[in-house]
């Protein structure tokens, strides 16, 4: 994959193992359409805590900083760094709240954006492909809660 191509559906699916389990290439072409190629600078925010949520993304190349407003204005604490082959968002479609973190672009990153818009689109379009994606981001989400328990089992 070039650096100003959408990657096709066997790129997606070997770079995205966890989101695209079970799903033939045929599959991944039909999710495709509803997918937005978007590059972000070095120092730019996706979006602050409190912004409303409205997408959700499949990180192809860079770095993604998740960060947490801190108790000491303009101080931040680093809950995670996000790679390539990574999702991030993931709420967003499902629940619509507000951002809990913000998230920063720590390398010039590429990614597929997944609107809550295109998300519904989606889900009318292809309802059972829909219900696999969902699980599949499900597994992800769950695996990062069960993380986050143990390092927070941790530090008490």
């Amino acid at each position: 994959m070039s650096a100003t191509t959408v990657p096709d559906a066997e790129a997606l699916s070997s770079r995205f193992q966890s989101c695209f389990s079970g799903c033939t290439t045929g599959e991944i072409n039909k999710i495709l359409p509803f997918l937005e190629y978007q590059v972000s600078s070095r120092g730019a925010d996706l979006w602050k805590e409190g912004d409303s949520a409205d997408f959700m993304g499949f990180l192809l190349e860079g770095k993604l900083v998740v960060k947490r407003e801190a108790r000491f204005p303009g101080k931040f604490i680093l809950l995670a760094v996000l790679g390539p082959g990574s999702i991030f968002g993931e709420t967003a479609i499902l629940a619509g709240q507000k951002r809990s973190v913000t998230l920063a672009v720590g390398e010039d990153s590429r990614f597929l954006r997944f609107s809550g818009n295109n998300a519904q689109r989606f889900f009318d379009a292809e309802p059972r492909l829909a219900i696999r994606l969902l699980k599949n981001i499900l597994v992800v989400t769950s695996g990062r809660l069960n993380q986050a328990g143990i390092r927070l089992g941790e530090l008490l």
